[in-house]
């Protein structure tokens, strides 16, 4: 049961709280972590296509694909933890991660050095 102090007047009152009167966990974490990892997905993608053409938007897709991907990870380690949006979170964290051009590179460069062995 969680703690907490409501304060009215001059007196503060220690309160037990329980799960039943915190109210029901909301998914929004875990949702709001999958649209940035769509979005980090979306530029990442956006920027193969740009660089296929020449054109000079690809670093600026990059860095957001990247941040996107970071903030997306982030996020949905947060909803695994807390709760809030589980399948949500864990889906997030997969398509961030697969989204992040860092590492999507190194995952490559790995798999092209055991291809050459």
């Amino acid at each position: 049961m969680a703690r907490g102090i409501e304060v009215f007047g001059r007196t503060a009152t220690v309160v037990e709280y329980g799960p039943a009167e915190r109210g029901p966990r909301t998914p929004a974490l875990g949702a709001g972590a999958v649209l940035v990892a769509v979005a980090a997905l979306a530029a990442l993608v956006a920027a193969v296509i740009e660089r296929s053409r020449g054109s000079d938007l690809v670093d600026m897709l990059t860095w957001v694909a990247l941040g996107a991907s970071c903030l997306a990870v982030l996020g949905g380690l947060g909803a695994l933890l807390t709760g809030r949006g589980r399948l949500a979170g864990l889906i997030a964290v997969v398509v961030g991660a697969l989204a992040n051009p860092w590492l999507l590179t190194r995952l490559l460069e790995w798999a092209a050095g055991l291809h050459s062995s």
